[in-house]
């Protein structure tokens, strides 16, 4: 199965955080499935932290470069067709 997470669910699934369900947390910790985080998170990770409604550790660059490659999360890129469908 793939399956793209959200923003909550990448933040909740990298703390370990209670909010996200367990059904949810089978499915990502499944390794038969393909998990993917778009690019559209980290620009909402980006806007959250700069208006001081999220607090990371690192740079959302840097929590990128780690947490996606840690939990064999792909990246799912966005373009211009995307932006203007």
């Amino acid at each position: 199965m793939r399956l793209l997470l959200d923003t909550h669910a990448l933040l909740w699934w990298v703390d370990d955080d209670p909010q996200l369900s367990t059904q949810a947390r089978n499915l990502i910790g499944d390794a038969e499935n393909d998990c993917y985080v778009s690019l559209v998170s980290a620009w909402e990770m980006a806007i959250k932290c700069a208006t001081g409604k999220l607090k990371l550790a690192v740079s959302v660059q840097r929590y990128y470069q780690e947490h996606l490659p840690a939990n064999d999360f792909q990246l799912l890129p966005i373009d211009l067709g995307h932006a203007t469908l």
